[in-house]
């Protein structure tokens, strides 16, 4: 959310407390999407969407220009200047998978986040993320 909204210097928000805020999400359908809808539904809260997008750092840029405030992962390497990231409470989290073929070698990127994803998804330790007060949490 941008940094001036009225929640953006809580330690967490609970849906409840921005029902009547205006949000900027991804495109019904898209995965994540679903998973927003269900968090929302579980609350009995009906957002009202100002925009909607395809793509993650679409709706996080709309949510920085203050567009709205976005229900998002947080972002690795921190916030985007001009907004902040209040976890939502109570934690929702998601598994991922992660299948990488015997055979070929992976591009450099894609090694790189399969490096990550093992020390990480084996090790049951949640990854460092900044926070808008530049401490550190997992």
């Amino acid at each position: 959310m941008p940094s001036e909204n009225r929640l953006a210097r809580h330690e967490f928000v609970r849906l409840n407390e921005c029902r009547d805020e205006r949000f900027v999400g991804l495109s019904p359908g898209i995965a994540l999407r679903r998973s927003v809808d269900e968090m929302f539904t579980s609350a009995r809260i009906q957002p009202r969407y100002g925009f909607v997008a395809e793509g993650v750092e679409t709706v996080r840029g709309l949510a920085t220009a203050g567009a709205g405030i976005a229900v998002l992962p947080a972002r690795h390497g921190g916030p985007l200047p001009g907004s902040v990231e209040v976890p939502v409470a109570p934690l929702r989290h998601r598994h991922i998978g992660l299948l990488v073929s015997a055979r070929r070698t992976l591009e450099p990127a894609a090694e790189g986040f399969r490096q990550w994803a093992t020390l990480y998804g084996f090790t049951g330790q949640r990854p460092v993320i900044g926070t808008r007060n530049g401490a550190v949490r997992r």
